[in-house]
């Protein structure tokens, strides 16, 4: 296909977008509030009523109606999976999937814009059938509807019941306070700790315990000063998940978990083994016994440096001029489930601005999720991916070059991704 024809392509998906703009801005307020009835689709409702990970049932519902109202295929309850779903529109290879992530965080709802990712997927849905549509062009473009994202690994239930054995291609945009095409991340490991003692009255024969909560406390100092021989790209933090009942009671049991982080995979399960010798040590000091097991375990994002060129050299038609790939790579995010798609195909996970300096997962963020320019933000998000898409499917031979990229690059096939829901 010629250059200038995919040029009125991609105007034609950016067009559908401009026209569902209204309703799509509705559909984020809807997820904001997800229980509340209305016939548009709302981010600022998602926003308002935010649902957990594989809660996310009114959201799911909300998405799939909408997708379903404008002539896609939706697949409820997809691989089992209670709140997600497939939404399929054309015909033919290649398959494009995008993700709408929909879960919130506790406490602070939407302070990852979840509610705008929703949206954002299903914006791009729609442009990259409109184009696909005008074009009579050979292609497929899926709406993945993905639940638990923040805890819990849904797109790892997904790769494990095979649900991208048939794409081609992974896209996905996330808010923040920067924006950025070639986006990393860290790997991370969920380690959960429990230490057994023996409950005493703690004043008047405390020596008769053994005191769980002090096997704790003495692994969060243990690991306080593990921090100082780690490299400055890893992470470890945790929380105390229980520390006894009564102050007058010897704990005899105290659990607590932690998120291990580094820049890859192997970096991961190195430092886990020094955090575990942690948590032995201080089992072994204090005589307490212990139990450690798993759960979610996130690879770092392998992005595909042409998919990111790509939509970067689309953001700048769209405006948005991106900064040196360099300065990109050194803004590590957190850690995401779509870094293991990542690893099983090619995908991109750019960034966009919607706030300048208030970072993610704080209350902050929440209010910044819900506010005009996140909104027209995110639509220019989609439209760079719907441009993206076109590229990919239209472009001769680029979707080869893709494939070949992350075939001979870190993107080859894993073992079996360890189930987070199984303890070891």
């Amino acid at each position: 296909m010629e250059h200038n024809d995919i040029v009125q392509l991609k105007e034609t998906g950016c067009r559908k977008i401009d026209a569902h703009m209204t309703d799509l801005e509705s559909l984020s307020r809807k997820v904001m509030d997800a229980l509340t009835q209305c016939t548009i689709f709302n981010v600022q409702q998602i926003h308002a009523n935010p649902e957990l990970a594989y809660e996310e049932h009114n959201t799911s519902n909300l998405l799939s109606d909408f997708l379903q109202s404008h002539g896609f295929q939706v697949e409820r309850q997809y691989c089992g999976l209670k709140t997600a779903f497939r939404a399929t529109a054309g015909r033919g290879p290649p398959t494009i999937a995008v993700m709408s992530e929909m879960d919130a965080l506790p406490e602070v709802g939407h302070a990852c814009g979840h509610n705008l990712i929703a949206v954002a997927g299903v914006a791009t849905g729609l442009g990259v059938k409109a184009i696909l549509e005008e074009s009579g062009h050979s292609g497929t473009i899926v709406v993945l509807g993905t639940p638990a994202e923040e805890i819990g690994g849904g797109k790892c239930d997904l790769i494990r019941a095979g649900a991208f054995k048939d794409i081609d291609a992974g896209m996905m945009v996330h808010p923040g306070n920067n924006s950025l095409a070639h986006y990393t991340s860290l790997a991370v490991t969920e380690i959960h700790v429990t230490f057994h003692g023996k409950s005493a009255h703690a004043a008047a024969s405390p020596w008769e315990g053994v005191n769980a909560l002090d096997a704790v406390i003495l692994s969060f100092n243990a690991v306080g000063l593990l921090r100082q021989q780690i490299r400055p790209t890893d992470r470890i933090h945790g929380i105390i998940t229980h520390g006894g009942h009564r102050p007058n009671v010897i704990p005899d049991r105290a659990s607590a978990s932690f998120f291990v982080r580094s820049p890859s995979g192997s970096g991961v399960l190195e430092l886990a083994d020094r955090v575990r010798d942690c948590f032995e040590g201080a089992a072994r000091a204090t005589g307490c016994s212990l139990e450690i097991s798993g759960g979610m375990e996130y690879r770092e994002m392998n992005s595909s440096r042409l998919m990111a060129e790509l939509y970067t050299k689309n953001l700048h038609c769209l405006g948005l001029n991106l900064d040196p790939v360099e300065e990109q790579l050194k803004r590590r995010g957190g850690s995401t489930d779509f870094g293991n798609v990542s690893h099983v195909i090619p995908c991109i996970h750019p960034r966009y601005a919607i706030c300048d300096d208030t970072n993610i997962h704080s209350k902050e963020f929440a209010s910044q999720a819900t506010t005009d320019r996140a909104h027209a933000e995110t639509f220019r998000a989609a439209k760079g991916l719907v441009m993206t898409a076109a590229d990919v499917m239209l472009i001769p031979g680029i979707l080869r070059e893709i494939g070949d990229e992350f075939s001979q690059g870190e993107g080859k096939p894993l073992p079996a991704i360890p189930d987070p829901h199984v303890q070891p």
